[in-house]
């Protein structure tokens, strides 16, 4: 994973006692918050949120239909073609008597 820059960070001590100013330096830009030295977390603002998870989801959207692609180059049949495949297969085994 790709460590960031951060512009501040706050111990979770200070971000407990000043939640408050915490929260609005965090619409401005991300806040780290470290516990023992190290980084556990970072408060981002609602926007960015909502901006990192509608790329997210476009990056998995491009993802898939990647995959897709790779699968279809690849001589995997299409969904359609697998369910004719097995509507016929269930047809034939209900046409045969029971054995």
């Amino acid at each position: 994973m790709t460590n960031i820059a951060l512009e501040k960070t706050v111990t979770a001590k200070e971000a407990k006692n000043r939640l408050g100013e915490v929260i609005d330096e965090s619409i401005a830009h991300p806040v780290g918050i470290s516990r023992n030295g190290r980084l556990v977390s970072v408060l981002v603002s609602e926007r960015l949120f909502q901006s990192m998870q509608a790329r997210l989801e476009e990056l998995e959207d491009a993802d898939w239909l990647r995959r897709a692609r790779e699968a279809r180059a690849g001589g995997f049949a299409p969904a359609t073609e697998v369910a004719a495949l097995i509507g016929r297969l269930e047809q034939d085994a209900d046409a045969k008597p029971n054995e």
